[in-house]
């Protein structure tokens, strides 16, 4: 059963048909159970309404005879001799008794009053109509059952009591009667009874004898307190269980069953008496027909569950046919599970299929940082001949024999983009990028995108409707418009010669990272060929004089002609076409030395100098770097004036001294604070009131700047460099240079260490 169970579990045909089968069962079940009741109801409501119409007829006529004895009980307590009869401090005499003896006579001419009484309660005598007469003694009577329910009269009603009196022929002789007592009330004390005896025979007999059902129905007449005063054409056994439902129920009609049968009851009750006139019937006729519906209803879902089986027997059996075949195949194999049946081939082929599918999405998923991988080993000269040539093949083999070219794309002014992002929106900026760019480039050409340092690295191979250069230049002049429209972003663009075989891929790389170096001059969103360049013969250099000039206009605090030297210098690059690659090592080397100027006086840094980085001016425009500048020698000026004549400038002074000479070591506020007998409030003040930084982030610029310098200078380990800055561990480095300077420690050197190379050698033309 287990095996079965898991069987129709797991299968999704198996699991449909019993499901639908299921359902159809539940729907038919629920429609004939509906049908059923209602019908049921239905019935009990047309069998119900004739006989609570006859009932209240019924209910009527005692009602009428009830009230016509208490109008006599009315019209004896209004009667001036019944007043003489109860007053206490009179006798009537014989005679006036014997008058109200006879005014008691004719009061009982209704067929259903037996006898009328009235009981003086203070004097203990009675008198009554015939056969009662007057007795001042109880004990005489032959009646005396009514005392009993003296004691429980309510002053302020009649009422009705069901009770066996004796006869007057003996006391073994009962009874049955109906008694309505009405008290006489005086001073808020009962006084006297009124006593109506109505024959309870002549009462109900005259109102049921006629009334006939085909639906044999049986009737009672149950009183307040459940006890049953008639009842006709009884047939019921259960009439205790019977009289405790129908006080327990206050509905028209309503079901009741006991351990043989199943009755409908109706029922009305009398304002006036607090009586229930109630039928009772049996139901085993009345829903015969409506049974036999329900149970062909049971029936038609019973079959459907039986075609519902009989359906997925059928159903499997055709199915396992052609999989029984792929059984056979599979089980003709090595690798396979040798108790496999054919309740577990889907799992097993589910498992196959996943794992092929895992496979494909980890492939496919890592097929650029493949491609990324490759491409810098090949550039980096890191292969053999066999080994490039195999890779290539593996990496690209649905490509053709076409030509190639390397396109690089770069973002423009690339350290100022990033100040205004952090670093998961410019993950997702440059993801949006490369999707772009695989878009519109990837729907003419056949490419490889390849993240390069700072650049996206493009392989781009020609096709049929692709041939020439030029259209490359117009794909990436529109890409670069897309971008730039898109995401707000400029990029510029340049592309290597082109070139037919894998091995000149790295050459053509190289010409490519020199032709966008010459965005120095043609600015930003610019599209540039290698090919187009041409290079000067009488092509000039930078004479070093001009940075030791602006080096010295700084100590000297000369803006004036620290500008006009700036400005000259940009005419004379561009009338004089200085190598691009020349200029920004230039401009670096400049920059080095303000910054230094300033760590060696223990100045703190401009902000535009906290926020530089040696890589910026290779994507920015001559004009952008000759206003960085521009701002440096500005706002040095305005620090200058505003340090002038300082007192607490010495202590600055000191504190950087110490800083410079414990860098190694694991120093904080507390120990600056210390070197100069101060409080670590009052040198947290003054340090950010003379250098406009706090101490910490002095402390932390200056171990940056030691940190890039043993990166670019010492072939030394992260975790040695580590301990030379006063940082505890590796880790804690890299996140400390991670964080302001948006780069690993092993980025900027491998990065330091390729602009030296590109320095120092001859671009391939």
């Amino acid at each position: 059963m287990k095996s079965w169970y898991d069987y129709f579990h797991s299968n999704r045909s198996s699991r449909l048909i019993l499901l639908l089968t299921i359902g159809m069962f539940i729907i038919i079940t629920t429609a004939g159970s509906t049908s059923y009741v209602s019908s049921k109801s239905v019935l009990q409501g047309e069998v119900s309404e004739p006989q609570i119409h006859l009932l209240r007829l019924g209910m009527e006529a005692v009602n009428n005879s009830i009230n016509t004895a208490d109008q006599i009980g009315v019209n004896i307590l209004l009667s001036k001799l019944t007043y003489q009869f109860l007053n206490p401090v009179s006798d009537m005499q014989q005679t006036e008794i014997a008058h109200l003896v006879e005014y008691l006579d004719n009061l009982t001419v209704s067929p259903a009053v037996e006898a009328v009484m009235i009981y003086d309660l203070v004097r203990q005598r009675i008198v009554g109509s015939t056969p009662y007469g007057y007795s001042s003694q109880l004990s005489n009577l032959f009646d005396t059952g009514w005392q009993s329910y003296i004691a429980d009269l309510n002053p302020n009603r009649f009422t009705i009591v069901d009770r066996t009196k004796s006869s007057q022929f003996g006391t073994e002789q009962k009874i049955e009667t109906i008694t309505l007592f009405r008290p006489v009330v005086r001073e808020d004390a009962i006084v006297g009874v009124i006593m109506v005896n109505v024959n309870k025979k002549k009462l109900f007999d005259k109102i049921f004898e006629n009334y006939t059902s085909q639906t044999d129905a049986s009737r009672f007449v149950i009183d307040s307190n459940n006890h049953i005063i008639y009842e006709t054409n009884n047939r019921i056994q259960s009439q205790d269980g019977i009289a405790s439902a129908i006080s327990q129920n206050n509905k028209t009609y309503f079901d009741f069953s006991d351990d043989k049968e199943t009755y409908l009851i109706s029922q009305v009750s009398s304002d006036i008496t607090g009586w229930k006139f109630v039928s009772i019937i049996t139901q085993q006729r009345l829903l015969q027909k409506v049974s036999t519906i329900r149970n062909a209803v049971f029936g038609l879902s019973i079959i459907s569950i039986i075609a519902g089986i009989i359906g997925i027997i059928i159903t499997h059996y055709i199915t396992f046919k052609p999989v029984r075949r792929i059984r056979h195949l599979l089980l003709g194999g090595q690798t396979h599970p040798t108790n496999l049946e054919n309740r577990d081939l889907e799992d097993y082929l589910v498992k196959l299929t996943t794992d092929l599918s895992n496979v494909s999405s980890l492939v496919k998923h890592n097929r650029s940082e493949l491609h990324a991988k490759y491409m810098h080993d090949l550039i980096a000269g890191r292969m053999s001949s066999w080994e490039m040539k195999d890779r290539w093949h593996r990496h690209f083999t649905d490509w053709t024999d076409q030509s190639l070219f390397t396109v690089l794309l770069s973002i423009d002014k690339y350290y100022q983009w990033t100040s205004s992002y952090n670093e998961e929106d410019q993950n997702l900026l440059w993801f949006a990028i490369k999707n772009v760019t695989e878009e519109i480039m990837g729907s003419h050409w056949r490419i490889a995108l390849v993240e390069r340092d700072l650049n996206l690295l493009l392989i781009v191979q020609k096709t049929e409707e692709r041939q020439h250069i030029q259209l490359l230049k117009e794909d990436l002049s529109y890409l670069a418009d897309t971008i730039h429209k898109l995401i707000h972003v400029e990029v510029s663009a340049a592309v290597g010669n082109e070139f037919g075989d894998y091995v000149n891929l790295r050459n053509s790389c190289l010409q490519a990272e020199l032709a966008l170096t010459y965005r120095l001059y043609q600015g930003y969103s610019s599209i540039t060929l290698f090919s187009e360049l041409v290079e000067s013969e009488d092509n000039k250099t930078i004479d070093p004089l001009w940075k030791k000039d602006l080096l010295t206009c700084l100590e000297g605090g000369n803006e004036e002609i620290a500008f006009k030297l700036l400005d000259a210098l940009k005419q004379f690059m561009k009338e004089s076409l200085v190598s691009p690659v020349e200029a920004i090592s230039f401009f670096q080397q400049l920059m080095d030395g303000l910054v230094s100027h300033f760590g060696e006086q223990g100045i703190a840094k401009l902000s535009i100098l906290r926020r530089y980085n040696s890589f910026w001016f290779k994507t920015m425009h001559l004009d952008d770097i000759i206003q960085v500048f521009v701002q440096v020698y500005q706002e040095s000026s305005q620090l200058s004036e505003q340090r002038s004549n300082s007192r607490d400038y010495l202590v600055v002074q000191q504190m950087v001294h110490y800083m410079k000479q414990h860098l190694h070591e694991n120093i904080g506020v507390s120990e600056i604070a210390d070197s100069v007998g101060l409080s670590k409030s009052s040198v947290n003040s003054i340090f950010k009131q003379e250098m406009n930084r706090t101490l910490y982030d002095y402390l932390t610029e200056l171990r940056m700047h030691e940190i890039e310098a043993q990166l670019e200078g010492t072939d030394l380990k992260i975790a040695d460099i580590a301990v030379k800055v006063g940082y505890q561990n590796e880790n804690s480095l890299i996140r400390a240079f991670r964080k302001h300077r948006s780069i690993t420690p092993g980025q900027f050197r491998e990065m330091a260490r390729k602009q030296q190379s590109s320095d120092s050698s001859t671009y391939i033309q």
